[in-house]
């Protein structure tokens, strides 16, 4: 099958030539579904769902991290100058080398910290989303809902069960606030379902993680071939792309 399930063949090696078909399938039950989010499939690629919790996880962690490092550089600033008002430095460069190594520390170590618990925030919700979805094989508007709840309850487990339940609350209504100004417009210009949308993405995934391999099986032929560099055999392999276009500008060829 084709599809999220786990395979320890080698996908460098996979032959594509007499594939049934090159579309996403999914697994015929749900714990196999659940299961195929966090296992690279036969191809050796990760999941759309997993790619998705990475790189959401990610961009969060860094957009965090630089909103509280950036804040923290004029309060580090002030700081410095408040600590050694009275210091004597040897020159003006000991203290400008002082003080960036002030500013370094304190941007990271505000930054960092903001960054996490915005990733693990971002983590827990992206990953109980994915794994809904997967379990129910389809992604509804509740999930989001759910998913947020979950994730801003376990955003403050640490600080007691009442804690917990007030920021589940409050992650239940960023769910719905994101399903609602972020995913339903988006829907309504594009005038499909949530599910839909859903699997015609996750299809899209599967395909170019796919034909992205095929690229680069053709390339290492390419270089064997001609004993070429890789950035040659790739000019090549788009060449010859792009000549199939033209005798069949039905083809669909990723120029990946």
């Amino acid at each position: 099958m084709i599809g999220n399930n786990s395979s320890t063949d080698n996908n460098n090696e996979a032959d594509f030539t007499d594939q049934p078909h090159e579309h996403f399938v999914s697994a015929p039950t749900a714990w196999l579904r659940l299961k195929s989010i966090f296992l690279k499939n036969e191809y050796g690629f990760d999941s759309f769902e997993w790619k998705a919790v990475k790189n959401s996880t990610l961009f969060t962690f860094i957009i965090g991290t630089m909103m509280a490092g950036t804040a923290e550089l004029p309060l580090a600033h002030q700081r410095f100058k408040e600590q050694h008002s009275l210091s004597l430095f040897a020159n003006k460069y000991e203290a400008i080398r002082r003080l960036q190594s002030h500013l370094l520390v304190s941007f990271w170590k505000s930054g960092i910290r903001l960054g996490l618990r915005i990733g693990f925030f971002t983590f827990s919700y992206t990953c109980a989303l994915a794994c809904l979805a997967a379990y129910e094989d389809q992604l509804k508007g509740f999930h989001f809902v759910f998913s947020g709840a979950l994730a801003g309850a376990l955003y403050r487990i640490n600080m007691g069960l009442r804690a917990s339940f007030a920021a589940g609350i409050i992650g239940g209504v960023l769910g719905l606030c994101s399903s609602a100004v972020i995913v339903c417009p988006a829907l309504f210009i594009s005038k499909k379902s949530l599910d839909e949308a859903y699997k015609q993405v996750r299809d899209q995934h599967f395909r170019e993680a796919l034909q992205a391999i095929k690229n680069n099986n053709e390339i290492c032929g390419i270089q064997k071939q001609f004993n070429v560099s890789k950035w040659e055999a790739r000019a090549i392999l788009k060449a010859r792309q792009q000549e199939q276009l033209l005798t069949d500008p039905s083809l669909n060829v990723s120029k990946n």
